[in-house]
């Protein structure tokens, strides 16, 4: 099953949470780039089989904008992105 991004968009207050489903432990690996291009923040941990959420906790570094989320989460790629709104 996928991954998914929420709240999507995201006020400046808030961080956004990535939600994903593991059949077994798994390494997750993930980049958060601007529309540049630039990368913002690197997580890199492990998880535990079933269901997922980990919280991307994000600051002020994070300007309204759109925000893309690329690297693995297992053997699977991800690819998503979200919106930073403000309130």
């Amino acid at each position: 099953s996928g991954v998914k991004v929420f709240p999507n968009p995201v006020l400046t207050t808030e961080s956004p949470y990535l939600y994903f489903e593991l059949s077994k432990a798994a390494d997750v690996k993930i980049s958060i780039s601007n529309v540049a291009g630039h990368i913002i923040k690197q997580i890199e941990t492990d998880f535990p089989e079933g269901q997922t959420t980990l919280q991307l906790d994000i600051d002020e570094s994070f300007p309204p904008g759109i925000y893309y989320i690329s690297g693995r989460v297992g053997t699977r790629r991800i690819h998503e992105r979200f919106v930073r709104v403000k309130e």
